[in-house]
């Protein structure tokens, strides 16, 4: 695997996390607002459901926010340099001496 497949695999699952982490200030406001319907007591199950929903809507949102920017990964680009010495002619005459 390549070091920009590597890179690209990564910012993928940043946006499913960053997109999903959305899910823990909906979840807490909801709470707030119909504490009824969604608490960690008695109404567990709802305040869980919300929680997953919210977190899989979310990431996968931000993920294709991300793979618009970055449909596939970059390509690996490689560039040879080649140089080149030359040695100076020896002197026959042995001029120079």
């Amino acid at each position: 695997m390549t070091k920009n497949t590597r890179i690209w695999i990564r910012g993928l699952a940043a946006a499913l996390i960053g997109g999903g982490s959305s899910a823990v200030t909906a979840t807490v406001s909801a709470s707030l607002i119909a504490p009824g319907t969604f608490n960690v007591g008695s109404q567990l199950h709802n305040f869980l459901t919300l929680a997953g929903a919210t977190f899989i809507i979310g990431g996968l949102l931000h993920t294709a926010g991300y793979l618009s920017q970055s449909p596939i990964p970059q390509e690996e680009t490689t560039i040879t340099t080649t140089t080149t010495i030359t040695a100076p002619a020896a002197n026959a005459t042995g001029a120079g001496k």
